[in-house]
């Protein structure tokens, strides 16, 4: 599935991207898609020591339970007063995750063979030019 993320990698990856975008209504859940097998190329871009630091995340992550990871998600993503120099890392993880999440699930991209909705549609999001 991906040549830079081991399989549990990915795995918690879709596990945090379900509870970042459950589906519903016309929406896909996010794992449905499998947009997932084009994570590569947003990692390709990543600093070295960014992608380290990232898989170091996600192999801790890994290991949680679903309820664990929801209150740890959650809590990334609340606000960290008090907290110190701890609340910028906190703030970094919460816009890397939702910064991989989103732009994999929003690139409309999907598993080959997938048939469900797809997120543009979904949308009602549609290209077009218009001449003058």
């Amino acid at each position: 599935m991906s040549a830079i993320l081991s399989t549990r990698q990915v795995a918690v990856l879709g596990r945090i991207g379900d509870i970042m975008i459950p589906g519903g209504g016309d929406f896909p859940r996010f794992s449905d898609t499998g947009c997932l097998t084009h994570i590569d190329p947003l990692l390709r871009a990543m600093p070295p020591e960014d992608l380290a630091g990232l898989k170091g995340l996600l192999s801790i992550l890994s290991f949680l339970p679903a309820g664990l990871l929801g209150r740890f998600l959650h809590f990334v993503a609340k606000e960290r007063r008090g907290l110190g120099p701890v609340a910028g890392a906190l703030r970094n993880i919460d816009l890397g995750l939702k910064g991989l999440v989103m732009s994999t699930y929003y690139s409309n991209r999907a598993r080959a063979g997938y048939a469900g909705p797809r997120v543009f549609d979904a949308m009602g999001f549609a290209l077009r030019v218009v001449k003058p």
